[in-house]
Formats: C-alpha cells, structure tokens, sequence
C-alpha cells in the first residue's frame, strides 16, 4: 500500500466543505474532515481501494485525537511534532502495507 504523503489542516470553526477525493492516473488524494474543521489529506497510489483509503485515514485520525489532541502543550494550528505521534502513525502505517 503505497502512501505518499499525509497533511493535516487545522483551521478550527470551519463547517465541512471542499472536496472529498480526486483521482488522476498517478495519485489520488482522498481529503477527512472533523467536526472541528480539522483536515487529512491523504496522497496514494491510485490502485489503493477507496475502502483501504478510508481505512488508512480514519486510523490516522484515531491517532491523531489520541496522541496530539490529548497533548496538553499541543495547541491547535501548531506543527505537529510529537515522537508518540511519529511513532504511531509509524506503526499504523507500516503494518498496512
């Protein structure tokens, strides 16, 4: 499973809009957004099934809220730049692949 890269946006306040995912023969970017406002973007290989995709963002998601958010010296439109989180989403990545 070939992920490309992972983006977060944080604009808080911000009601659900924008696009959810885009195809082209070389990548697809398939965009979560949170309640929050908070945005996944998420950048693979195009033969990844949708349902993996989901799987693969809603994953980072539940580490994010686990491992970020519950951080008290983390504030939200920070850089994110945890060594739990690294290592988390490290581990949820590789053992998908």
């Amino acid at each position: 499973m070939p992920v490309f890269a992972l983006l977060i946006i944080s604009k808080a306040g911000v009601p659900p809009s924008g696009i959810e995912s885009l195809e082209s023969s070389f990548f697809r970017l398939t965009v979560h957004q949170t309640a929050t406002g908070t945005k996944f973007l998420l950048f693979t290989d195009p033969s990844m099934s949708p349902a993996s995709t989901e799987t693969v963002i809603k994953g980072v998601y539940e580490r994010y809220a686990d491992h970020v958010c519950k951080n008290p010296f983390w504030q939200m439109e920070m850089p994110i730049r945890l060594e739990g989180w690294d290592r988390e989403v490290g581990k949820w990545l590789a053992v998908r692949r």
